[in-house]
């Protein structure tokens, strides 16, 4: 089974795997607390990273909060 291959493997390739293949708990963690830390809102970081307008961040937000 998967399982058992991949508890085979070591720490660092399963952490591998783990990120190409969804988003793996603890770097989303580190990611998030991040952003906090360095900006005042996520709307700041997304401005200042992704320069991104109001309406940019408007339209993004109506996407996925439909």
């Amino acid at each position: 089974s998967n399982f058992r291959i991949l508890s085979r493997l070591s720490k660092n390739i399963r952490t591998f795997l783990w990120v190409k293949e969804g988003v793996c708990r603890s770097f989303a963690a580190y990611a998030l607390t991040t952003i906090q830390k360095r900006y005042p809102s996520y709307e700041d970081f997304f401005r200042t990273e992704y320069d991104l307008s109001e309406a940019d961040i408007a339209k993004i937000r109506d996407m996925y909060l439909e």
